[in-house]
C-alpha cells in the first residue's frame, strides 16, 4: 500500500470514530443523568418523619438525653443499633468511640431525630424526642458533625448555636494533643445543654 493510502485511509478512519464516539458518550450521559433524576426522584418520595402527637408533654430544658432501650434499622429487616440504653447528662461533652461501622453515627442522628428509632425511646428532658416539635428539639441540640479539619473556635460556635445568650471566647490554640474528640474523623458526638 503507497503512503499516499495510508494518510488518506487514518484521516477518513479518524474522522468516521469521532462522531460514533461522541454519540457514546452521550448515551453515558443521559444514562447517568437518567439515574441521578431516579435517585432525586426516590428521595422526593421520601415520607416526612411524623409531628409530635397533639397534647404532647413540653420538653424540660435543660434535661437530660436518656436512650431507653434503642433500636434501629434503616430498612426495616436488619437491625442496625440493638438495646441501647444511656444517660447523657446536660453540660456534658459525649464521644462515641468504636471501629469504623459500629452504628456511632447512627446513633448520634437519632437524637436530633434525623431518623426515627426502631425500638426504644430517645428523650430529651424527660420527652420522647418524636413528640416535640423540631424548633423546640433543635433549641436544646446541637450536632457537631465529623470533618477533616475543625479547629477549637468552629467547635465552640457549633456547639454554641442555638443559645443566644451564650458568648463563646476563643483563645490561640493549645499546644499538646488534643484534649477533645469532637471533629475527628473518627468519632461522632453530640451536645446537650
Amino acid at each position: 500500500m503507497a503512503p499516499v493510502d495510508v494518510i488518506a485511509f487514518a484521516l477518513l478512519g479518524l474522522g468516521l470514530t469521532a462522531p460514533l464516539l461522541t454519540l457514546g458518550y452521550s448515551a453515558q450521559g443521559f444514562r447517568l443523568a437518567a439515574e441521578a433524576g431516579s435517585r432525586v426522584a426516590a428521595l422526593l418520595a421520601t415520607p416526612e418523619l411524623p409531628g409530635p402527637r397533639p397534647g404532647a408533654a413540653a420538653i424540660r430544658a435543660g434535661g437530660a438525653v436518656a436512650l431507653d432501650d434503642v433500636a434501629f434499622s434503616y430498612d426495616g429487616r436488619v437491625a442496625v443499633l440493638r438495646a441501647i440504653t444511656a444517660q447523657l447528662e446536660p453540660g456534658t461533652v459525649t464521644a462515641l468511640v468504636g471501629p469504623s461501622g459500629a452504628g456511632k453515627s447512627t446513633l448520634a442522628a437519632l437524637i436530633p431525630r434525623f431518623w426515627d428509632v426502631s425500638g426504644g425511646a430517645v428523650r430529651l428532658g424527660g420527652a420522647d424526642v418524636r413528640d416535640l416539635r423540631a424548633d423546640d428539639l433543635y433549641a436544646q441540640v446541637a450536632s457537631s458533625f465529623r470533618t477533616r479539619a475543625c479547629c477549637a473556635p468552629a467547635c465552640a460556635t457549633t456547639s454554641a448555636s442555638g443559645v443566644p445568650t451564650r458568648h463563646t471566647q476563643t483563645s490561640r490554640p493549645r499546644r499538646g494533643p488534643p484534649r477533645s474528640t469532637i471533629g475527628s474523623p473518627r468519632y461522632s458526638a453530640a451536645t446537650t445543654r
